[in-house]
Order: structure tokens, then C-alpha cells, then sequence
């Protein structure tokens, strides 16, 4: 079954609800009106028979004509010391027409007793019961609940037609965004933005998604390029290297010269290959596990130290052991990256490695970062200077530490030095 189709039957279903609700509660309220009337016409009627019987003894023409309206006859019994003494009107009436009220002490009364209506008045010794079936008044409900039901039944056809129409044009929306999604192009917006209802809202959460998407592919697009680019670089110097040296006759020191320089052009491609690796597996959210952040960094210093050295730089770890759940390889790449930017980008001084309960934080004295380039540097092949390298090391920080839900803190100064903190969530 459609959803339109649901969505009609619905309305028409509530519709009849609501009209049986409206015939049930009219109904009643017409009942307690016709009631009410009557019980008013029924006491008139009792007042005047008491006041025939006080004047004259018996019922007189005026309480006779009294006992018939345009509304039906009516029968009245008199009573004195619970003794009937007279009767008019419908003389088919019950007698006593309410016997319960002879026993009462109750001046007057109200009610209805099997199909009669009975107005009951005392005073002193004279009781007067008038009654009139209520035989009229049921037909008057009747005949409205048939009215109600037959005008509501055809209200009710109307508002499912009409529900059907206004569903399917509320609903055409929908089928246009099934369609444009069924055939997705990225180049062309997401229709019925603009609504302001739930089919708005659908709109601009696929049009998201779409510019999401577009974006993505664009940024990949640019890193595919930016990939190519820096690979080829190193692989033409080798090549370049090894085949001018081939074509000159063979010499030690030229030899171990050529060497060199393959050799540096092979780590960067070393470095590269790692840094696109580790931002692929942080994509990926690889397996976490116990991993103390103190014990990362000293590795990290470890292995670097011998670059800092030449340099003639000061490199030092201190700080806490910190427990985290993350993933080691990734944190050791993010942790050498850092050291590794801080030793290529500091000409002298030293170089600090701090480990706090939930975070690691590395200062330099380095040449520092202007404020315009600190968000750019986050960006993957974002080189500043001219300094060697991939330009993936923050980017990579950058995705470990996203990753492994933590956040990354800059604050550098040009000629000062430049302080990263890498915050991690608390077990």
C-alpha cells in the first residue's frame, strides 16, 4: 500500500471518528435539551392541576386544556394523602406514574420511569404526577442520528476524495527527490530546498550530503593530484641521478655522491609512503588498544635524537606515563612528525617533548608559523618555506588525533618557536 494511499485512508478515518464523536456528544446534548424542555413543560403542567384542585376540588377545563401542547398530550394523577382523587389527560398512563416519589418525602422531582417522562410536585397533603411518553422524543434522536450518520457517511467519502488529492499533491515532492536520488548527479542541486515542512527538511539533508559528497570527491581529487606530484618529484631526481652517473665513467667519490642522493630521494619517498599509509589507516579507525603515550614518545625520541644531534639541537622527553585506547602505529607516526617538524624547521636551541595525563605537547625554538599558515599546514602537500619535505606530517597529526576523537592545539610565534599539544579524551 502506497503512502498516499495510507495517508488518505487515515484522514478519511479520523475524519469518521471525528463525526461519530460530534453525532455521539450532539446527540447527547440534544437528548438533555429535549429533556429539559420537557421537564419545563411537565412542572407547568403539575403547577397548573395543583392549582385547579386547591381552587376547585377537581380538574377543571383549564387544567384539562392545560395537559395538551403541540408537543403530544400529557396524563396527570392527583393524589391526596396517597389516595388517587383524580386523573385527566392520557388515561393509558401507568398509575401511579412514579410509585417510588409516593413514598418520598421529596417536594419535587424529575425522572424518567420505564418509557415516561414524570414530573412529580407536594404540597402538604396533594401530590400531582404528570407524565407524557417519551416515545416523541426518542424519535426526534433517532431520526437525527440517522440524518447524522447518512450527511456524515457522504462527508466523510468527500473528505477521503479530497484527502487523496491534497495527499498526492503534498506528496509530489517526494517523488521528484526518489527520482533525483534514484539517478544521483552530483553537478546538480538537491531539489525543494526551500520548502519550510518535513519535505524541506529531507531537501536539505540530502543537498548536505550531496555538497558533502562533492566536496569530498573534489578534495580527493586534489590529494590524488597532490600524491602524483610529490611521487614523481623524488622518483625523477633518482632516475635523473643514476642516469647521468651511468652515462660517465665509474669514480668512487662521484659513485658514493650519486648514492646520496638516491638514498635521501628514497627516504622521502620512505617518508611519503608512510604518512599516505597512516592517513589511510586513520580513515579506517583501525583496532585501539592500551597504548602509553609516554612510552610512544620516548621511542619517537629515540629514533629521531641522531637527526637532532647533527644539528647541534637539544632533544629531551619528560613527563607522566598516559594511558590511552588508540592505536600505537598511528600515535607513534603523529608523535614522529612532530619531532621531525620541529628538528627541520629549528636552526638552534632546543627541543621539548612533554607528556601529560591526556595529552603530548612539543616545543621548539624553531623559525615559528605566521597565524595565516598554522590552519593551512593542517592541510595534506601544504608546504611553508622551502623546506624539505612531503607536506603531509600535520596532516597526518591532524587525522591521528581526530581519529582517536582527541583535538590539536597550535600556538606559535615567528622567530620564537611553536608549541602543538595533542589532547586525547580520558579513559
Amino acid at each position: 500500500m502506497s503512502l498516499r494511499l495510507r495517508l488518505a485512508l487515515l484522514s478519511s478515518f479520523l475524519t469518521l471518528l471525528a463525526l461519530a464523536l460530534l453525532v455521539f456528544a450532539s446527540g447527547l446534548a440534544l437528548q438533555r435539551s429535549l429533556l429539559n424542555d420537557l421537564d419545563e413543560e411537565l412542572r407547568v403542567q403539575a403547577k397548573v392541576v395543583l392549582d385547579a384542585i386547591r381552587e376547585d376540588g377537581e380538574l377543571n377545563q383549564i387544567a384539562e386544556d392545560a395537559l395538551t401542547t403541540a408537543r403530544g398530550s400529557s396524563a396527570a394523577w392527583v393524589y391526596q394523602n396517597n389516595q388517587l382523587i383524580a386523573g385527566a389527560g392520557k388515561m393509558d398512563a401507568p398509575e401511579p406514574l412514579d410509585s417510588d416519589f409516593l413514598v418520598s418525602k421529596l417536594p419535587n422531582l424529575n425522572q424518567s420511569v420505564a418509557d415516561w417522562r414524570v414530573s412529580s410536585l407536594r404540597s402538604g397533603d396533594l401530590l400531582v404526577q404528570v407524565g407524557r411518553p417519551l416515545l416523541s422524543s426518542q424519535r426526534v434522536l433517532e431520526n437525527y442520528i440517522q440524518n447524522s450518520a447518512l450527511y456524515g457517511f457522504l462527508a466523510a467519502i468527500l473528505v477521503g476524495l479530497l484527502s487523496v488529492f491534497l495527499v498526492a499533491r503534498s506528496t509530489a515532492p517526494l517523488d521528484q527527490l526518489a527520482t533525483r536520488v534514484a539517478h544521483p548527479t552530483d553537478d546538480q542541486p538537491i531539489p525543494h530546498t526551500k520548502l519550510k515542512d518535513e519535505i524541506g527538511v529531507l531537501a536539505q539533508a540530502l543537498e548536505q550530503g550531496r555538497l558533502s559528497r562533492l566536496a569530498q570527491r573534489q578534495q580527493e581529487t586534489r590529494f590524488l593530484a597532490d600524491a602524483a606530484h610529490e611521487l614523481r618529484t623524488p622518483v625523477s631526481a633518482m632516475l635523473v641521478a643514476l642516469e647521468v652517473r651511468l652515462g660517465q665513467p665509474s669514480e668512487a667519490v662521484q659513485d658514493r655522491a650519486t648514492l646520496e642522493k638516491v638514498a635521501f630521494q628514497a627516504r622521502h619517498l620512505r617518508d611519503l609512503a608512510q604518512n599516505l599509509l597512516a592517513l589511510t589507516r586513520a580513515e579506517r579507525a583501525m583496532g585501539f588498544e592500551t597504548v602509553d603515550l609516554l612510552e610512544v614518545a620516548g621511542e619517537a625520541v629515540d629514533l629521531l635524537a641522531p637527526l637532532a644531534i647533527q644539528k647541534n639541537l637539544e632533544i629531551a622527553c619528560f613527563g607522566i606515563s598516559a594511558h590511552l585506547q588508540g592505536d600505537g602505529i598511528l600515535l607513534a607516526r603523529a608523535v614522529e612528525n612532530l619531532i621531525a617538524n620541529s628538528i627541520k624547521f629549528t636552526d638552534s636551541g632546543s627541543i621539548e617533548i612533554e607528556v601529560g595525563q591526556t595529552w603530548l605537547e612539543v616545543r621548539d625554538t624553531g623559525i615559528g608559523i605566521s597565524l595565516e599558515a598554522q590552519t593551512q599546514m593542517l592541510e595534506p602537500f601544504h608546504r611553508e618555506g622551502n623546506r624539505d619535505g612531503s607536506g603531509l606530517g600535520l596532516a597526518v597529526v591532524q587525522a591521528v588525533v581526530q581519529a582517536h576523537g582527541g583535538k590539536l592545539e597550535m600556538n606559535s610565534q615567528l622567530g620564537k618557536g611553536t608549541r602543538v599539544r595533542l589532547v586525547f579524551p580520558q579513559i
